[in-house]
């Protein structure tokens, strides 16, 4: 039976299969690489990655983006995407560069801004002839920085229609 359809029954009281309670078992921690959204009840099979070997592009979770040991940004949408912007925090951070990733490749220009204080840089990717980055996964881009980076947060994603989209940058469980 597939947990993941969120119709997995617990307990099955009926004699035609029919379920007393309809509710979904799986992991619900969201920066895990098998979070199942429509899990109701946690049944403690989250799988965390390793921080120096994260799971390959595709199996972040559909709506996150992860920075890898290597300075790739990493995407998994399920929506296109015209245009993204977020902020990179950490000690002492300076983006030097934006090395080519999916974005650049369909024809997106990715600028990057840093503050003032070497408190955060600001990453924004748009496209002024309309492309669109199609639904998947892959290689955003490559950031080269100064300093530490230490989280991703105001991501911004927009879709074809210019709404928003939900998009998480999970974190490695502290070991």
């Amino acid at each position: 039976m597939d947990d993941t359809a969120c119709n997995y029954c617990y307990e099955c009281t009926y004699d035609d299969g029919s379920c007393e309670y309809d509710f979904c078992l799986g992991c619900m921690d969201d920066t895990a690489c098998n979070y199942n959204p429509g899990a109701t009840i946690d049944d403690e099979s989250c799988e965390y990655p390793e921080c120096d070997d994260l799971c390959e592009t595709c199996d972040l979770i559909p709506g996150s983006i992860y920075l890898t040991n290597d300075s790739e940004l990493w995407y998994n949408v399920n929506q296109p995407i015209t245009g993204f912007q977020f902020d990179v925090y950490g000690e002492e951070i300076n983006i030097t560069g934006i090395l080519d990733g999916d974005a650049q490749a369909l024809g997106f220009t990715v600028l990057s801004q840093n503050h003032s204080e070497s408190i955060f840089s600001r990453i924004l990717g748009y496209s002024v002839e309309g492309n669109i980055l199609p639904p998947g996964c892959g290689t955003l881009l490559g950031l080269q920085y100064e300093g530490t980076i230490t989280n991703i947060t105001n991501i911004i994603f927009a879709t074809t229609s210019g709404e928003q989209i939900d998009i998480i940058y999970p974190e490695c469980p502290e070991e």
